[in-house]
């Protein structure tokens, strides 16, 4: 799967002063937020021709992008998002009324001032606990937008409007070579246009499985790891002609939906009254898989 993570020093010893020149230290003046944009609105169609996201959920920004009085600004600039950042969240598509995640183990992020992700409490929250959706890590600056959010192990995607490139935070986050005032540059930048056509790849690939809501206990969400699950929604996805343009959603929909309810059913009754372990329904012809970076939530891209 096709992600970035950190760069890793090859040695803990290696002194962290005077690192090499990296295009994240100064600003780029070709940083277009209308790439960022492009991209984005692409992965959330393709996530809206899959059997997963409602299409009528994504919403566009107007013409001239969206207002103050469309987004949280009060909230926006609270934070200390700059104007340069601000730029770029006026130009995002959103998604509203689902709980989807976005990409593995992260939600969508909505910046806009009727956002379910309480930005009123956004800068009360990173002065008491150093964090809120859109300052993920409080050693990245805010001229590194977020795309996504999530939980303490939840790695978004972050848009570095400094130099014009893209990089995910990493969950376990350690300043290798940069110096803790440039934290950032402990991460692989990445072209915006390779980082999102790497990331629809993914899903073409279904390397990155969009899955929908199961039952009551399943949000919608989009895996990265094998097991019998998820091998048999892969299956359905082929079977119903994804990813070409005969594919036909809504029976892979109705297919999905009528699996994931068995699994369930399936898996409830053999584990009644029964302790199970996380991670323990995996299949063991999987072990190998498991083992296999390319199938972890992150890699080198």
């Amino acid at each position: 799967m096709g992600w970035p993570k950190l760069k890793k020093s090859k040695s803990k010893s290696k002194s962290k002063s005077n690192p090499s020149p990296g295009p994240a230290e100064a600003a780029a003046a070709d940083f277009n937020p209308d790439d960022v944009a492009q991209g984005l609105t692409e992965y959330y169609q393709l996530l809206a021709r899959a059997a997963y996201l409602p299409p009528e959920s994504i919403e566009y920004p107007p013409p001239g992008g969206w207002t103050d009085e469309d987004l949280a600004i009060e909230a926006i600039r609270d934070v200390g998002f700059p104007e340069r950042a601000i730029q770029l969240i006026r130009k995002l598509p959103f998604v509203a009324g689902c709980d989807h995640e976005v990409i593995p183990g992260v939600k969508f992020l909505d910046y806009r001032r009727d956002s379910p992700d309480n930005p009123e409490t956004w800068k009360a929250d990173i002065d008491q606990y150093d964090y809120a959706p859109p300052k993920p890590d409080p050693r990245i600056p805010t001229s590194m937008v977020p795309l996504g959010q999530g939980d303490a192990a939840a790695e978004p995607w972050m848009v570095n409007t400094l130099a014009g490139t893209m990089f995910t935070l990493s969950a376990s986050f350690e300043v290798d070579d940069a110096p803790e005032d440039k934290a950032w540059l402990s991460y692989t930048q990445h072209p915006i246009k390779d980082f999102f056509e790497a990331a629809k790849k993914d899903i073409l690939t279904l390397q990155w499985l969009p899955i929908p809501r199961g039952s009551g206990q399943w949000y919608p969400e989009i895996l990265a790891y094998k097991d019998k699950r998820t091998r048999g929604c892969k299956r359905i996805y082929l079977e119903h002609g994804w990813p070409e343009a005969n594919f036909r959603r809504e029976e892979c929909m109705t297919a999905l939906m009528e699996f994931l309810e068995m699994e369930r059913d399936d898996l409830s009754a053999s584990t009644e009254g029964v302790s199970i372990e996380e991670g323990e329904w995996e299949d063991d012809d999987d072990d190998d898989s498991n083992n296999n970076s390319d199938d972890g939530k992150n890699k080198e891209r």
